[in-house]
């Protein structure tokens, strides 16, 4: 991963998906444990939700930046209306 992307949201969104991939792996492996895939559902339902809310927290601060420019008054250097 890119120095500049460390501690962006999409560097954390990545990084879940990257484990959801991991967990996935475990889930489908008929010869695991049983209460190692009982862990591995758990902690695919827990890292599911904290992908979705990645997401969208992505979309949201994208939106938000393009609603941003688009009322950003003509000369204004950072969108203050001063």
């Amino acid at each position: 991963m890119l120095a500049e992307n460390a501690g962006t949201l999409e560097a954390l969104r990545l990084k879940v998906w990257r484990c959801l991939n991991r967990v996935e792996e475990i889930l489908v492996d008929e010869t695991a444990d049983p209460l190692v895939t009982l862990k591995a559902v758990h902690a695919f339902t827990q890292a599911t939700g904290c992908y979705i809310k990645l997401t969208e927290a992505g979309e949201f601060e994208a939106r938000l930046e393009a609603l941003e420019a688009a009322v950003k008054p003509p000369g204004s250097k950072n969108g203050s209306y001063r």
